[in-house]
Order: C-alpha cells, then sequence, then structure tokens
C-alpha cells in the first residue's frame, strides 16, 4: 500500500513524496521506502508529453488534410472528365470514352456512361441501316416505338411504284458485281428521293 504524503520544500526545490511499508512474512512493518521526485521535473515531463502528443496530433491532422485535398482533387479530375465526356455527347460526338481507373462510385459512373454512349452509337447505326430501306421517319419511329415492328401491322391506303431498267439483263451480264452493286445503289438513291 503506497502513501503519497505532502510535498516537501527544500533548498534544491519542491518533491513530491511517496511512502509503502516494507512487510516480512508475517506481513509486520519492518521498514519503509520512500521516493521523492521533483515536481518541476514532473511538470517538465508532463509538459514535454503534452508537447508530443500535440506535435503528433498536428502532425496526424495534417496528414488527414493532406490525403482529403489529395482525394479530392482526384475526385475533381474524374468529374470533369464525365463532365467533358458528357459535353461532347451533347455535341454529336458518339466516339467519346471516358477513362477513369476507379473502383468507387465515380468508376461506376464512368462505366456506366460508356455503355450508355455505347448505345447511342449502336442505335444511329441501326438506324442508319434502317434509313436505308425505310424512310428516315419510319426508322426514327421503329427506334421510338419497338412494338412497331409487331406482326399484324397497320390497315392503310398506299401507293406503289413498280419500275424496270431497260437493258438490265444485258448490263448485268457486262458488269462486275461490284460495278452492278453501284449502279443500283446510284439508281435507288434517286428514286427515293423522287418517291420521297
Amino acid at each position: 500500500h503506497v502513501t503519497f504524503g505532502e510535498a516537501l520544500v527544500d533548498d534544491y526545490g519542491t518533491w513530491d513524496a511517496a511512502f509503502a511499508p516494507v512487510l516480512n512474512a508475517s506481513k509486520r512493518i519492518v521498514g519503509v521506502v520512500s521516493a521523492q521526485e521533483s515536481t518541476a521535473w514532473r511538470q517538465l515531463m508532463a509538459s514535454h508529453q503534452l508537447t508530443v502528443h500535440l506535435r503528433e496530433f498536428g502532425l496526424g491532422a495534417l496528414g488527414a488534410l493532406l490525403a482529403a485535398i489529395f482525394f479530392a482533387r482526384v475526385i475533381s479530375r474524374n468529374l470533369q472528365t464525365l463532365a467533358d465526356g458528357a459535353a461532347e455527347v451533347a455535341s454529336g460526338n458518339l466516339d467519346v470514352r471516358v477513362e477513369i481507373h476507379s473502383r468507387d462510385e465515380v468508376g461506376v459512373v464512368a462505366d456506366a456512361f460508356n455503355d450508355m454512349v455505347r448505345g447511342l452509337r449502336e442505335r444511329d447505326t441501326i438506324r442508319d441501316a434502317f434509313g436505308r430501306f425505310v424512310t428516315p421517319d419510319m426508322a426514327q419511329r421503329i427506334l421510338a416505338d419497338p412494338n412497331a415492328l409487331a406482326p399484324g401491322g397497320d390497315l392503310r391506303e398506299v401507293t406503289i411504284l413498280m419500275s424496270d431498267l431497260r437493258g438490265f439483263t444485258s448490263l448485268s451480264e457486262r458488269f462486275q458485281p461490284a460495278e452492278m452493286i453501284a449502279l443500283l445503289n446510284d439508281y435507288l438513291g434517286r428514286m427515293s428521293e423522287v418517291v420521297d
């Protein structure tokens, strides 16, 4: 059992004292141990420990602040990349692809953005391919409403144009396949404009 005594004052300063009894095997006090510590030294050590803790806290806070600034810049740069990509798509450029290599939410949004742009490119390819066989209005209508392709159709009054190319058989015997396709595409292109 340790007992703390009153502070002792001498020519060398103020001392904190502690006393503990020394017991023998039968638990009888056979002596007393005392220890003194300079109060100024203890206060100096406490002040030093406080300084060390404040320094460690300050360094930790500075490190956390620098890490936060770094991550904020990375996220800001990634969001700007997404915004630039969106601006490109808005201006009609569907060849854009954003490159963001992160596994956080911004990376997930970037992957979704790239998938969306790929879908828009595919839609435009289908619309352009359709445009060769049906009017642009019809292609747009089919893309807007996939049910427009459902079997059954509509009852409508229509006009049909049947045409023939004079000398087509002899031309097809003389022309190479690529030349014949070019001729037919030219003819059908001009006729489509007239029919439209």
